[in-house]
């Protein structure tokens, strides 16, 4: 039988939220989501003011910040592309938002974050407040400890890359109902690429270098934890590198051979290793 307590639980993790606009737009939330971003730091986005000259004109910055955003007058802007050399000699694309971008991508975040902190599954660890990487590790070696000395590693190539946009912003309505917050997410997911070449749009994937980024790659892999953890898998994941744990050798093939639920992923690109935890 279901206590009260647990209905009262349940109906709150189902809650979706349609006002958030007024609680994210205010001047306390904007300078803390300011804040981070300075102590952050980064380079420069397509505008070319960097983090020092925004803060040499905070308090005027800041106010047309929140105007603009009060007004609806905001407009993201593209991210710049610049390439990162790589100790074997290539190199890596690295994503960068305009200061602006990132301090109202950061001031979104602050209050979507705990909203959906309430739902993710136990099983992912990365990226997420007073949870790391170590704390994950920890989770294998406990479950190495009851038996479960299997693994499938599985590694997502490429996989911020190729998140599907339209099914990401049907997951956030999931919980979010503002139009507001809404639009503000789908203009940073469709602002696109600068490159040296020129602009590119973007049709897939998470805004490179975004500060909400991360947070919208756990919604959408929320999707899987969701399943994997219904189906009764033992699995630790950690952003886009996950391991699937089993007692027997047998049973972690079965596994490696069993179709990862494409309806949530929808792409190519899954690697994965069978190992054994000595």
């Amino acid at each position: 039988m279901v206590s009260c307590e647990e209905r009262i639980g349940e109906l709150v993790t189902r809650r979706t939220y349609y006002t958030l606009k007024d609680k994210i737009v205010t001047k306390v939330n904007l300078h803390l989501a300011a804040q981070t971003v300075i102590a952050n730091g980064g380079s420069a986005g397509v505008d070319g003011v960097t983090i020092e000259e925004f803060c040499d004109n905070y308090q005027q910055n800041m106010r047309e910040l929140y105007r603009q955003l009060q007004e609806d007058r905001y407009e993201s802007s593209p991210v710049l592309r610049v390439m990162i050399p790589k100790g074997d000699g290539r190199e890596r694309p690295l994503g960068i938002p305009t200061v602006k971008d990132r301090i109202a991508q950061a001031a979104v975040k602050r209050k979507i974050e705990p909203i959906f902190e309430k739902i993710f599954c136990d099983c992912s660890y990365g990226f997420r407040p007073g949870r790391s990487q170590m704390d994950a590790i920890n989770k294998v070696e406990e479950y190495k400890e009851e038996g479960y000395k299997w693994v499938l590693d599985a590694d997502i190539k490429g996989y911020f890359d190729n998140i599907n946009q339209d099914l990401l912003m049907e997951f956030i309505t999931e919980r979010i109902n503002d139009g507001w917050v809404l639009r503000m997410i789908k203009s940073w997911l469709t602002a696109g690429v600068m490159t040296e070449e020129g602009y590119i749009p973007s049709k897939q994937g998470t805004p490179q270098g975004g500060v909400i980024s991360p947070l919208l790659a756990n919604i959408y892999l929320h999707q899987l934890d969701k399943i994997m953890t219904k189906r009764g898998y033992k699995i630790v994941r950690f952003a886009d590198d996950f391991v699937i744990l089993t007692k027997s050798k047998k049973k972690a093939i079965k596994h490696q051979n069993k179709r990862i639920p494409n309806a949530v992923l929808r792409q190519k690109g899954l690697k994965s290793l069978l190992t054994t935890l000595s």
